[in-house]
């Protein structure tokens, strides 16, 4: 029975160890998004410039991840997009060493300024993405965002040329409130392999 023991000792006191590690960790985390989002120092409905002719550079790749229809009659295509944002936050800075030289914090992305990227020729009303999730936030204040979307898009369709038709659909995506003039926008366009369907190959894209 000593022998038996003496292993399940060890294993309580590595759960016990592995536990208290992960609670300092949370509060650290805590610590850390309290400091950031403290309403005294920061404010989502302010852009994250110093001042108002500052232009924020905005990231954006979309990425297609499936052609889910394209509807002839009704003139729509339906894609599943994951809407890649970048872009620098000033407020969002942090000393690591103050905070046990944590990095990288996960912010939920309503709590942060946004880029209010919609897609513009939308087809069923619904300009925003479908789950906003999590933002990524750098101690550089440098910030990563990866909310995915299901797009209705409007769509001119000719079928002269039924069923060997090539078709160029537009997505079009733009800030729903700011001009050209706060913002500065760099846009890519990536699409996964395998991501056409219903006997769609896609050709060539650009922006």
């Amino acid at each position: 029975m000593a022998w038996c023991s003496e292993p399940m000792a060890l294993l309580l006191a590595f759960g016990l160890l592995w536990l208290c590690s992960g609670v300092w960790g949370t509060d650290t985390e805590e610590r850390l998004v309290e400091h950031l989002l403290d309403p005294s120092r920061y404010n989502k409905l302010i852009r994250p410039a110093t001042n108002g002719s500052e232009l924020v550079t905005v990231q954006l790749m979309v990425s297609l991840a499936q052609l889910i229809s394209v509807h002839e009659r009704e003139q729509i295509m339906t894609t599943n997009v994951w809407l890649t944002q970048e872009w620098e936050d000033y407020r969002l800075t942090w000393k690591p060493e103050e905070f046990d030289n944590m990095k990288k914090v996960r912010l939920p992305s309503k709590h942060i300024w946004l880029p209010d990227v919609v897609l513009y020729n939308n087809a069923d009303g619904m300009y925003e993405v479908s789950f906003y999730s999590n933002a990524v936030v750098s101690y550089d204040g440098s910030i990563f965002w990866l909310p995915p979307a299901i797009y209705k898009s409007a769509c001119k369709i000719e079928v002269k040329h039924f069923p060997f038709d090539q078709q160029n659909c537009t997505m079009k995506f733009r800030s729903w409130t700011y001009d050209r003039t706060p913002w500065t926008f760099f846009p890519s366009f990536l699409a996964w392999p395998g991501c056409e369907g219903q006997g769609w190959v896609l050709g060539a894209s650009e922006f």
